[in-house]
């Protein structure tokens, strides 16, 4: 119910403001609730000071108030008892306050003394207020005149006012707006306008944010959204797919974590990376990357911190020195007073048996370098170069070899267009120089060194007796063969061997070696493993197929080879790859093979369990690990100190990000896939398409005849704008889109354009319709009751209305 004739004043007098209203006649609510507040109106008859409260009242005046100051009034008719309220937004009114400042009086005093002398006249009591009846009538006549000039005073001090947004008055802040270009929303209280014209200035600095973007939406439709780039969708022939670094961990009980953790940024488009645990406990991730548009080869290690060199005397055998364990706590490393210090060669540990945490520490570059050996084995240190030249350094292989790190790489010299393997080591802290002179060459012939073979794809490992067998892929004339040496008592043999013959015929190590050494004292010594393509029945279509071999002793010879076996494609036509193999013991003995495939359509992990290797594998029974429609290459698999087991591969998949500026946005961030193509197999990729989380990349899209409306999305300039839209009625998210497009554009880019999607697939469905009897398709709900008698009872028929039965038509 609409109040009428609302009206507020400023009273003369000051400190005062007057309100008045009419209810009209037919109303059925004849009581009025008056409530005060500043800063905004009122919202609910509680939310304020009350002014005034009764039936049949139409007036009412606020008095004690502070001068030049906005008061907001909002007016609630209500009927019965309790109070039964009417909110209308209508019913609302603001005004400003003034103040006495005794303006009558001050021209009283200036006028001649002649004019107080004879100013005696006074009025009859009770006809004035009781401040006036001992004014004279000149005095009393200098009210009019002096009251108005107050209230001037009042309003022009008050103007001073006018930019403060805390103080000005509501009706005057859309005038505010306008000065820093800012649209008022009028539909808005008071309080929320004031609140968006003040962080309005920092809105503005985020032009062309995502988050910017989408609090603007939410503020003018109150829609939610969410925002993408198509940018990233545009096929770019110059960046292949890119596959960074994720994780999954499994836990004792074999069981996967839900999802896949970031591991890192650092991208490849293909290779595996490497790792190994030094006799100190220390974990040690090797991979390539590609920096500064160089292929280089990083590492990551357990968790390390940096202390300073000054610290170096603490560190003392014995219990640990209560200022180092202050320092180690300093950064979040848990240490108890029981932890002991001890000398490891020219490093020292901490093993604090209390909390079961080990720490390493090693003096390096005049800082104490502390590496956390006990952390989760999901904690690694941030990434750090280890190879970097201005050749191509690829496919790294560590290994652990007594105390010492050995590392082997491929070098490609771009100039010569030839590939080599490099190599280096790591004892007492410190990483030698590539091939430096002290290292025997592994590639021997005929007792010399052999330095003019081209060679790639080292992988190596340590035998039960402690040697180091490296294998490596080498050209002989114009064909690639597979070879091996062993480092025994010190010196590599005089001639690395070449991998037999299966048979009659070539092994074909074409790709992805892997090699797997024997611990325990019985069963085949040596596993290689790697893949090789198979054609198909169809001309011209060649497959990856993993395959596999053993020795049973480890003589460095070429007898004592098995056959070569595979895994059969035994899923449908065999028309997908098996690749990237990565084995290791299980608990029970048997070697589990982990490999990459795109049988069920993307590239994703597989995990098969080989009990006889003796024979060609059903690759039937392999476990799927990693489901979803992004690309999943290269498993590593590594295992803590508590049977954890992580799995580390390459994957294009898109990250989640919350944004700092705007808490509900979350953006999907898939410019690191590279240009991911659409691919028959990859079922669960297609059905993204046009969907926000499609990450596959398309053509640019010029529209028609050159013009681009909102069913042309990709392009470099193009933010596509998923809204969820609060109606199904086409009309209304019609007329919101309308009235978003032209707001939206002024917190982009001037070069940038948003296109704005909805969702297509909601229809709404009429389950009953009892209130629309004559609707197409009208529907009515009925019911059936019945009873099951367990018990005789005295009733002989159901009472009525017990025995019905209705149906749904």
């Amino acid at each position: 119910m609409r109040l009428e004739n609302i009206t507020a004043t400023a009273h003369p007098d000051g400190n005062r403001i007057d309100l008045r209203w009419r209810v009209s006649e037919s109303s059925d609510y004849p009581g009025v609730r008056v409530v005060r507040r500043e800063g905004t109106h009122p919202r609910t008859p509680d939310d304020g000071v009350e002014v005034a409260h009764g039936l049949n009242i139409q007036s009412a005046a606020d008095s004690g108030l502070e001068a030049e100051t906005v008061y907001y009034y909002a007016l609630f008719p209500f009927r019965n008892e309790p109070p039964e309220y009417y909110y209308h937004r209508h019913n609302r009114i603001s005004a400003l306050t003034t103040g006495p400042y005794a303006f009558a009086q001050f021209m009283h005093e200036l006028l001649p003394a002649i004019y107080h002398r004879y100013d005696t006249r006074l009025a009859q009591a009770g006809s004035v207020s009781v401040e006036d009846q001992n004014k004279g009538q000149l005095r009393r006549f200098l009210d009019l005149p002096g009251g108005q000039l107050d209230q001037l005073h009042s309003f022009a001090k008050a103007a001073l006012d006018l930019h403060n947004l805390q103080k000005v008055e509501g009706s005057l802040l859309p005038l505010l707006a306008q000065w820093i270009g800012w649209k008022t929303d009028y539909n808005l209280e008071v309080e929320t306008q004031r609140n968006e014209i003040r962080h309005a200035p920092a809105v503005y600095h985020t032009i062309g944010l995502i988050p910017t973007v989408e609090s603007t939406i939410k503020r003018i439709s109150d829609w939610e959204s969410r925002s993408k780039e198509f940018l990233h969708n545009l096929l770019r022939s110059n960046q292949p797919e890119r596959l960074n670094l994720w994780s999954r961990q499994r836990d004792e009980l074999g069981v996967w974590s839900e999802g896949p953790s970031l591991l890192s940024l650092d991208f490849a488009y293909e290779g595996r990376a490497t790792s190994a645990q030094d006799s100190l406990g220390i974990r040690w991730l090797v991979y390539h990357t590609r920096r500064k548009n160089r292929w280089q080869v990083w590492l990551k290690t357990s968790p390390l911190v940096q202390l300073p060199a000054m610290l170096t005397q603490y560190l003392v055998a014995g219990p640990i020195d209560n200022t180092l364990r202050l320092s180690l706590m300093a950064f979040n490393l848990a240490v108890s007073t029981d932890a002991v210090v001890s000398t490891a060669g020219v490093a020292w540990r901490i093993d604090d048996a209390t909390l079961n945490e080990h720490y390493v520490i090693e003096i390096q570059n005049g800082h104490l370098i502390v590496y956390h050996t006990s952390a989760p084995i999901d904690a690694w240190s941030p990434s750090q170069p280890l190879i970097v030249s201005e050749s191509i350094n690829k496919y790294p292989c560590l290994v652990a070899h007594g105390d010492t790190l050995r590392l082997f790489w491929s070098e490609y010299d771009e100039s010569t267009a030839r590939w080599r393997i490099r190599f280096c080591h790591r004892t007492n802290g410190v990483w030698s120089a590539p091939d430096q002179a002290g290292d025997a060459t592994p590639f021997m012939q005929g007792g010399a060194p052999d330095i003019n073979s081209e060679r790639r794809d080292a992988v190596a490992g340590v035998d039960r007796n402690g040697d180091l067998w490296l294998f490596w892929r080498q050209r002989v004339a114009k064909h690639w063969q597979f070879f091996y040496n062993r480092y025994s008592g010190g010196a590599w043999g005089l001639d690395a061997q070449r991998f037999p013959l299966d048979g009659s015929d070539d092994a074909r190590v074409e790709s992805d070696p892997f090699v797997l050494m024997q611990t325990a004292a019985s069963g085949p010594m040596i596993y290689v493993f790697w893949a090789r393509q198979i054609d198909h029945v169809d001309p011209g279509q060649r497959y990856w197929q993993i395959a596999y071999r053993t020795k049973q002793n480890l003589n460095l010879d070429t007898a004592n080879w098995s056959a070569v076996h595979v895994l059969s494609k035994t899923v449908g036509d065999g028309t997908y790859h098996d690749r990237e193999p990565f084995a290791r013991f299980n608990n029970d003995g048997d070697v589990e093979l982990f490999y990459a495939s795109n049988r069920n359509g993307p590239w994703s992990v597989w995990n098969i369990v080989i009990t006889d290797v003796s024979l060609d594998t059903d690759a039937s029974a392999a476990t799927h690990l990693n489901v979803g429609p992004y690309s999943q290459r290269t498993p590593l698999l590594l295992t803590g100190d508590n049977s954890e087991t992580l799995l580390v591969y390459r994957s294009n998949q898109s990250m989640q990000y919350t944004s700092p500026v705007y808490g509900a946005t979350e953006t999907l961030d898939h410019r690191y896939a590279g240009a991911t193509s659409w691919h028959a197999r990859n079922s669960e990729k297609i059905a993204l398409h046009a969907e926000f989380e499609d990450f596959q990349t398309y053509t640019y899209d010029c529209g028609e005849n050159g013009k681009r409306d909102d069913r042309h999305w990709y392009g470099r300039d193009t933010l596509g704008v998923y809204l969820e839209a609060d109606s199904f009625d086409d009309a209304i998210v019609t007329a919101g889109i309308a009235r978003l497009r032209p707001i939206v554009k002024e917190f982009m880019p001037v070069t940038d354009r948003a296109v704005f999607i909805t969702g297509n697939d909601v229809h709404t469905e009429r389950v009953y319709s009892y209130g629309l009897p004559s609707g197409e398709g009208a529907r009515f709900i009925t019911s059936t009751y019945s009873d099951v008698l367990t018990a005789p009872v005295m009733e002989t028929v159901l009472p009525p209305g017990e025995d019905f039965s209705d149906s749904l038509t």
